[in-house]
């Protein structure tokens, strides 16, 4: 039987709010509990369900001074955001875990299976507390510039809810309640944002209202609302509708950017962008945030992952190696999606922009070209770009067996498995997990022994040339 988000959260929901988590609805998420850990800190709990596995379902800590569970890239503090197994020590790893390998920490648990979710909810109770009192990580955190910032803009937010202080002319509202938040925290959200000279989107306005609104309900501020609303549209003293929703608006945009990549050689697939040239994949990649980053990545890496490594082996489209891909990218520039106001939301608009970014994606792709023509000889050898990879040890073993230097490539994946590491990504696979490094590692070994068994073939093979004339 499938295990759905509403099955997971109903018998999880008792045990964790004894613990003291509040329980909140996030959309796009499988479910986030959240409680208040101090007078600056935050702790999330969010679930997870397998993509593979009907059934399996495992949970991250985040801590933060605010009660997002993410965020901007390359701001967090590394150890903020961790598996919930992780904080188990090695001999509470062991007696929970049902692996054979004592290095995999990476815990997954069966939401069907009652034994599975009681040894769930003792881990939480056992690590939640450590986690979120751990000095180091405190530390980094409270250091951190840009959960300043974002501890600063969700303050004022609530001071603007307070205040009733909001601007007249609103332009990135959403046209209903979105996860039970009031409407007065989108107002103030947005007029946040505008005042702070920071990126209007409608989903940056929602997110920064929803964590303003949480930490009022965690702080004892306001009273969280459980009840289910229907679609309602913002009316009377609030905003007026816009002319155009944000689903039309979303279609419009997708277009625009379609018509416009098209223009310079990119093809579209969902939020991706992307063209293979000189043996390299550039992709452009828009989520829907209000900004876009463009990457590029030798084409080999991914053919080696789906057609050599065999983790799972996919028969599937260039368009994969951006949206469905473990293989790392190198970022070349990322920037921000000029804000189009109502009455100027139009196709030929969007276009305008689009055009824009996808120029600036051909300056930069000439520019990395020029500076590497032969993607056989690409390195990430001292260069640049290493710092803006989320896996550059990931980059680095491909590049090794792209060169067959599979030993090289066995003693540094080894070493990573050994600290634990598993490169982002894990699979079960019966009563065993395989991480993505295990693969890497097992196709090293496979062609080490095939190096080593055609050697000592060639050392021992017969001559069986003439010669000389026989007679």
């Amino acid at each position: 039987m499938k295990l759905t988000k509403a099955k997971l959260i109903s018998i999880l929901k008792s045990k964790l709010k004894s613990l003291g988590f509040t329980y909140f609805k996030e959309t796009g998420e499988t479910g986030t509990f959240k409680m208040k850990v101090d007078d600056k800190l935050y702790l999330t709990l969010s679930l997870t369900i397998s993509r593979w596995y009907d059934s399996q379902f495992t949970g991250e800590y985040t801590l933060a001074p605010t009660t997002r569970w993410g965020y901007a890239l390359g701001g967090k503090p590394w150890l903020s955001y961790e598996r919930i197994s992780y904080a188990l020590t090695d001999e509470e790893r062991a007696h929970y875990s049902k692996e054979e390998n004592p290095n995999v920490k990476d815990l997954w648990w069966d939401g069907m299976d009652e034994t599975d979710v009681n040894s769930f909810l003792e881990v939480v109770e056992l690590t939640y507390k450590r986690f979120s009192s751990n000095p180091k990580l405190i530390q980094q955190i409270l250091q951190s510039d840009v959960a300043k910032r974002m501890a600063k803009l969700s303050q004022e937010t609530i001071e603007s809810v307070g205040k009733g202080d909001f601007c007249q002319e609103l332009e990135c509202q959403p046209d209903k309640k979105v996860d039970g938040v009031p409407f007065e925290w989108f107002k103030a959200a947005e007029t946040v944002l505008r005042k702070n000279g920071s990126t209007l989107h409608e989903a940056n306005v929602i997110e920064l209202a929803s964590d303003a609104y949480r930490q009022s309900v965690l702080d004892g501020r306001v009273e969280l609302v459980q009840k289910k609303t229907s679609s309602q549209t913002i009316s009377g003293n609030m905003v007026e509708k816009k002319s155009l929703s944000s689903k039309e608006k979303a279609k419009i945009e997708d277009t625009a950017r379609k018509s416009a990549g098209k223009r310079y050689g990119f093809r579209q697939s969902s939020w991706c962008n992307w063209l293979i040239r000189d043996g390299y994949f550039f992709y452009a990649l828009h989520v829907g945030f209000g900004s876009v980053s463009f990457y590029v990545k030798p084409c080999y890496y991914d053919d080696l992952m789906w057609n050599d490594i065999n983790k799972p082996n996919w028969n599937t489209s260039d368009s994969y190696r951006a949206i469905c891909s473990d293989t790392p990218g190198f970022l070349l520039f990322k920037r921000d999606i000029p804000l189009i106001k109502n009455n100027d939301f139009t196709a030929e608009n969007c276009e305008r922009v689009w055009d824009d970014v996808f120029k600036e994606t051909q300056q930069q792709m000439n520019a990395f070209l020029t500076k590497n023509p032969d993607v056989d000889l690409f390195t990430l050898e001292d260069d640049d770009l290493a710092g803006s990879s989320e896996n550059v040890d990931l980059a680095c073993m491909l590049e090794m067996l792209y060169r067959k230097r599979y030993e090289d490539a066995l003693t540094l994946v080894t070493s990573l498995i050994e600290k634990g590491e598993t490169g982002g990504k894990a699979w079960i696979r019966g009563e065993k997990t395989i991480t993505l490094y295990d693969y890497v590692a097992d196709y090293c070994r496979s062609k080490i022994r095939e190096k080593q068994s055609g050697t000592r073939q060639s050392k021992f093979r017969p001559n069986t040339h003439s010669h000389g004339k026989g007679g």
